[in-house]
């Protein structure tokens, strides 16, 4: 496995990567498009198919990062070149807006300070497909968890 930082090379593989759950990885998608000359983006490569990415944009008044990765035990090392592209990122407390399975991921390689789950919506190319059964309607107050 080798990372390497985001550049006109790497850049089309890591997009096709992400864009294969575009809306779970909507930041980070911006963070390699429109924002990239704003990040420090850390491309991850196995057997030359990128099996991660992570992100950390630099114009928030506060410690940030994303990461989008296909195991766990990616992890130490995509963080691990992170912190050397950004040293700040560890030393400091670190804000991470993400779906639920990724704060799980993260969970064994660093000490978290506090979790808050937010509810979202989910839209993946996976469901959007016509169910059977009970039309629209209203939400209701035992609808949600």
């Amino acid at each position: 496995m080798r990372i390497e930082p985001l550049d006109d090379n790497n850049q089309p593989a890591a997009l096709a990567y992400l864009r294969r759950l575009p809306y779970r990885n909507a930041m980070l998608l911006s963070n390699v498009t429109q924002l990239r000359r704003q990040c420090d983006v850390m491309v991850a490569h196995s057997s030359d198919a990128v099996v991660g990415v992570a992100t950390h944009y630099r114009a928030l008044p506060f410690l940030n990062l994303i990461f989008a990765a296909e195991y766990g035990e990616l992890l130490p090392p995509l963080l691990a070149t992170m912190g050397q592209a950004v040293p700040a990122l560890r030393q400091g407390t670190i804000t991470g807006v993400m779906p639920a399975q990724r704060a799980a991921q993260l969970a064994p390689y660093v000490q978290l300070g506090s979790l808050t789950e937010e509810l979202q919506m989910v839209v993946e190319p996976e469901t959007l497909r016509e169910r059977a059964g009970e039309g629209a309607r209203r939400l209701r107050a035992d609808d949600l968890p």
